[in-house]
């Protein structure tokens, strides 16, 4: 090539041969030596644009397969600043106008392919302009996006009781809003040589971590061939640049982490060098303007006054903290009756005050006399949580055995061989676990697991201590309240038992309706339920339907279990039961809910009922819906005197006492009942 010669790569998208050759000598003639391409379809288009680097694309107007507009088109989507000149054997005025409105470079006729050099040169410069005109918007955005998150940065630091805790979403702010793909803090401390310390990360999906890495803990920028960056940002100075602009050693460690370019801002607090705010540029090229590098640098600035500020506030900060997670862990005893919640509400407060990365509570087993997991935080193997301790067996046990704290400061080596230890939670650093005794007895057992962070100070230990002293309280009220509730869920049950006796025995005293009592209990509650009545309505209704004859033991055996007929006089007698059942219940307050079916099962819609002769909704809705189920049974159950009547005709009975005898709703729920599933049940249960 002619040394005056220009390179140029260019796509032409021509169906015709002969005219891509016309192209390319104008080219020539124009001073460029042209590397070329030729497509012809829209696929070849954007295969070639994907695989090569372009400075411009010729296409013909009008192509067979597709046209010169929409290969422009093709051609923005795919690489946004290629240049793009049309060629035409003929086309209008309009055609020209509406071409150029579209934003292609250049238009011209194939029949004055002289201006192509020219036009070709404008097209790449009005390229290169688009480019730098971008890049300058880009930045201002950047600036403006970080100026915006430094804003949000120092509204969360001031209001952080403790910035460490912060510094993580801080940091994805500022690195998203910087377009990098990493963003970190270090710290910085001087002994003989500038030792720095990563504090926090964050990185972007396709980026790589740092955090944890052993050369970023006690990082040697001396030693590691960065003493110029430690010279410069101690004098308050920022560093950035391309990789390439570096010493060869310290480029070579920058691109084994995939950094293209960084910029690194110096925090000074209280005049002096605290650490740096990094910025990683990975995997592309970039340049740093002047406008984002004093963004950042006040980004660097509020977050050295927001760590003097935090610093400042933190220790009375964590107190008042340390005041409130007790008062909540007090709120959670004093307000719940489960166990387990309390247990969370604690646990909460542990990995959050502590700062620790996973906790555990063990409880005594006292079936097993050994204890177990209930609760925990963190991410534990299953074997693990289901890994019973003995008293004295592994640091858990040592423990409860020794009644005092146990501390690992070396969590790692505690954790060989095939003991609990071993299915630990991974990658943390230490082990610190305490007795929760109530009463002086050991309860459980408080286990913490810290990462490298956690420092076990004194501080942290006594509240530690607090913070068990909480659980072990809630633990205390928990099962005593659980054994308060089994004596009264046994208590109640002995209630239910002796009420169902009751109710045997009445129905042993009148052969004639042994096991009326019953079914007419079950077949109640369905109703009751179809009715819509709450649960302990529900629960008062049944212990009615089972004492609803109560009164009848008032009623001497000449006339209750008389064979024949009764006399006027004899009714008068029997239809007094219902009194005698509020007279003998009304005394007991926990039958006293139940009373309305005893004292008023016999009571009619019309008011024509005893023993008050209550009429429609004067009557309580429980003795309304016993009524129905009391005379249903009466009627489909064989008594000596008579046989039972065929479920049929018992529905037609009921329902002509619907508005006289029965309330007229409760008659239309009955109805509508599967009561051939009810009676099964009931058969099944022996009641039938």
């Amino acid at each position: 090539m002619p040394s005056d010669m220009t390179p140029l790569r260019a796509l032409l998208v021509e169906d015709n041969p002969d005219d891509a050759a016309l192209i390319l000598h104008a080219l020539l003639r124009g001073g460029f030596d042209v590397e070329h391409l030729r497509v012809e379809t829209e696929d070849e288009l954007r295969e070639a644009i994907a695989g090569g680097a372009w400075d411009i694309v010729i296409a013909d107007y009008t192509l067979p397969a597709f046209s010169g507009p929409r290969a422009f088109a093709i051609t923005r989507r795919e690489e946004e600043d290629l240049p793009f000149i049309l060629v035409s054997g003929a086309v209008g005025e309009e055609t020209v106008v509406e071409a150029m409105r579209q934003g292609i470079d250049d238009y011209l006729m194939k029949d004055n392919l002289t201006r192509l050099p020219g036009a070709v040169e404008r097209a790449i410069e009005a390229s290169h302009e688009r480019r730098r005109r971008r890049r300058a918007e880009e930045a201002i955005l950047r600036r403006d996006a970080i100026l915006l998150a430094v804003g949000l940065a120092a509204k969360r630091l001031l209001a952080a009781e403790d910035w460490h805790a912060e510094i993580g979403e801080v940091l994805a702010q500022l690195g998203t809003a910087a377009g990098v793909g990493r963003a970190y803090l270090f710290s910085i401390r001087s002994e003989g040589r500038t030792l720095a310390s990563q504090q926090a990360e964050w990185v972007a999906p396709e980026v790589k971590p740092r955090s944890g890495h052993p050369d970023f803990q006690d990082f040697d920028m001396e030693g590691m061939g960065f003493r110029a960056w430690a010279e410069v940002l101690g004098d308050g100075r920022p560093v950035h640049g391309s990789v390439r602009d570096f010493s060869p050693e310290a480029r070579s460690y920058l691109e084994s982490w995939d950094v293209t370019s960084i910029a690194v801002m110096p925090i000074m607090v209280d005049g002096t060098f605290w650490g740096m705010i990094g910025f990683d540029v990975c995997h592309v090229n970039r340049e740093w303007s002047m406008v984002e590098i004093e963004a950042l640098r006040i980004a660097a600035d509020t977050m050295g006054a927001a760590i003097q500020r935090a610093d400042d506030k933190a220790h009375l900060r964590r107190q008042v903290e340390h005041l409130n997670a007790l008062r909540r862990i007090d709120r959670a005893i004093a307000n719940s009756l489960d166990l387990q919640l309390t247990l969370d509400v604690v646990l909460d407060q542990v990995t959050g005050q502590l700062g620790v990365e996973a906790a555990s509570v063990l409880l005594l087993n006292s079936h097993t006399q050994q204890f177990e997991f209930t609760a925990g935080r963190g991410a534990f193997a299953r074997a693990f949580l289901t890994a019973p301790v003995r008293t004295g067996d592994g640091l858990a046990g040592r423990v409860i055995h020794d009644r005092r704290a146990v501390h690992v400061p070396d969590l790692g080596a505690a954790s060989a061989g095939g003991s609990r230890e071993s299915l630990m939670p991974l990658g943390l650093a230490s082990y610190y676990a305490l007795p929760l005794i109530a009463k002086n007895e050991v309860r459980g057992v408080l286990e913490t697991f810290c990462g490298p962070s956690v420092k076990c100070t004194e501080d942290w230990r006594d509240f530690a201590a607090t913070l068990a002293g909480q659980a072990a309280i809630a633990i205390d009220n928990a099962q005593m309240l659980a054994q308060l509730t089994q004596s009264n869920t046994d208590l109640r049950l002995a209630y239910e038992t002796t009420l169902e006796g009751w109710s045997r025995a009445l129905d042993l005293r009148d052969n004639d309706t042994q096991g009326h009592t019953a079914r007419v209990a079950a077949l109640t509650v369905v109703l009751g339920r179809a009715m819509h009545m709450d649960p302990e309505q529900i629960v008062h209704l049944r212990r009615g339907a089972l004492l609803h004859d109560i009164g009848k033991m008032g009623i001497p055996d000449a006339i209750l279990l008389k064979p024949g007929p009764l006399t006027d006089d004899e009714w008068d007698v029997m239809r007094r039961h219902p009194v005698y059942a509020y007279d003998l219940l009304s005394g007991i307050p926990y039958l006293r809910p139940a009373l309305e079916v005893p004292h008023l099962h016999h009571e009619r819609w019309d008011g024509s009922g005893y023993p008050l002769g209550l009429k429609g909704e004067e009557i309580p809705l429980a003795a309304r819906v016993f009524a129905v189920v009391d005379v249903w049974d009466a009627l489909t159950s064989s008594r000596p005197y008579r046989t039972k009547v065929l479920e049929e005709r018992a529905r037609e009975i009921i329902k002509q006492g619907a508005g006289t005898d029965f309330d007229p709703r409760v008659v239309e729920t009955f109805l509508k009942l599967d009561l051939s599933r009810t009676v099964e049940s009931m058969r099944v249960a022996g009641l039938r």
